[in-house]
């Protein structure tokens, strides 16, 4: 009886038919739902490129954006992304899981999705779960800014007189003046400027072609980048008033300067780290050098302003906390700062956006700062020789703010990236 069981094979065709049909209901199975979540996919993949590329790659109506900060900007192209996806890709917008955001000038998007897959239900697989992923740059790239002009209507607002040049080769210049042909204004053929892009909402005057590279029109306005930053109060307490130091060695602690400081006749004063408010009164400095790091200077009452002459004045900003990168500050109110044949060595933001500077320079003052970047009313650069404004900020211990990566340059045409 054993032999005979060993030896028959009367059952082989059912057990091999059990085994091997459950491997080809799989394998058909697997083909069937491939193919479909090749199909869902490539759907879902051209909706999502088509949706980041209408946000991205449209012209931008100057009358919608103006005013926006650049984070707001980057919200209001987000929203035109999903508004763009669920208006026109329904389907899509209903079965994936979504989202579009930015890194850096890049938008990027991507999506989860699954299809039911019956047929492999049998061998326990109930779905199959793809992912779409796709990034575009549209018409313009963000830069960093180093000079800002900001007021929005007078013209002259970046004027140069005498023989002075303003050398900004890595960084670019704005003038947010809508005035038509008199923002950047080189008043005489011994006038250069020269910036990594040099752009006004109006336009220039006298000799712009001494303007390297030539003046652009800005595509929208620009708002100030630090319009929402806390200034300073000037408070109650004074830890001194009318202060004024005259020749000798000094070391000033921070605090409040009531009635303004005065430092002249060859003093040299150190400045400790930390925030200095000037209250009711000018920043005084003739015939003197004032060095200090991590420092802050905050011009804290309406009117106040900076009188340097003669000076050498070498600041650094605060590497960390509420101050971080602000070197020079102050209310946003109407004032005149004058700078005479001093040497302006500033090390981090210098946020005056009220503030108009009469700046005489003589020969070419020697700067050691990393970078220094002026949101100001506007300048009036008058003398001879050339006034530097650096910009390295790989590497700089004062950090450079993202927030300043404003300037619209122009791309190439919108495209896909990754």
């Amino acid at each position: 009886m054993l032999q005979r069981f060993l030896k028959c094979t009367s059952g082989n065709f059912a057990i091999t038919f059990a085994v091997v049909s459950s491997a080809l209901v799989g394998a058909a199975g697997m083909a069937v739902h491939f193919s479909q979540l090749q199909s869902e996919k490539v759907q879902f993949q051209n909706a999502l490129d088509a949706s980041v590329l209408a946000a991205i790659g449209m012209e931008l109506d100057a009358k919608v954006v103006s005013g926006m900060t650049h984070d707001e900007l980057k919200t209001y192209q987000i929203k035109i992304a999903n508004d763009y996806f669920s208006s026109n890709y329904p389907e899509a917008a209903e079965k994936l899981t979504y989202s579009f955001k930015f890194k850096d000038s890049v938008m990027e998007a991507s999506g989860t999705g699954n299809i039911e897959t019956p047929i492999l239900a049998v061998l326990g697989i109930k779905d199959a779960k793809f992912t779409v992923t796709t990034a575009a740059v549209g018409l313009y790239d963000y830069v960093n800014a180093c000079i800002m002009a900001m007021h929005p209507t007078r013209k002259h607002t970046l004027e140069s007189k005498g023989s002075v040049d303003i050398n900004a080769p890595d960084c670019h210049i704005y003038g947010n003046s809508d005035h038509i042909d008199d923002v950047i204004d080189p008043h005489t053929p011994n006038n250069h400027i020269v910036g990594a892009s040099v752009q006004a909402v109006g336009y220039g005057h006298h000799y712009i072609q001494n303007v390297t590279p030539p003046i652009e029109h800005a595509p929208f306005l620009i708002p100030d980048p630090f319009a929402k930053f806390m200034i300073p109060t000037s408070g109650t307490a004074c830890d001194n008033t009318n202060l004024t130091l005259s020749g000798g060695t000094h070391t000033l602690k921070p605090g409040t300067y009531c009635g303004g400081l005065e430092i002249k006749k060859s003093a040299n004063v150190t400045l400790s780290p930390g925030l200095y408010k000037i209250v009711g009164g000018d920043l005084t400095i003739s015939d003197s050098t004032v060095l200090g790091e991590k420092v802050t200077l905050a011009l804290t009452s309406k009117g106040a302003a900076l009188d340097w002459s003669n000076a050498v004045v070498q600041l650094s900003a605060p590497t960390s906390g509420q101050y971080t990168s602000m070197v020079i500050i102050g209310v946003r109110e109407e004032a005149t700062h004058t700078f005479e044949d001093s040497t302006i060595d500033l090390h981090g933001v210098i946020y005056l956006p009220n503030g108009e500077f009469e700046w005489e320079n003589t020969g070419t003052p020697t700067i050691t700062a990393d970078w220094m970047v002026w949101i100001v009313d506007g300048f009036s650069w008058t003398g001879d020789g050339t006034i530097n404004f650096p910009f390295k900020i790989a590497g700089s211990s004062v950090p450079y703010p993202g927030g300043l990566n404003i300037i619209p340059r122009p791309n190439s045409t919108p495209r896909l990236v990754y």
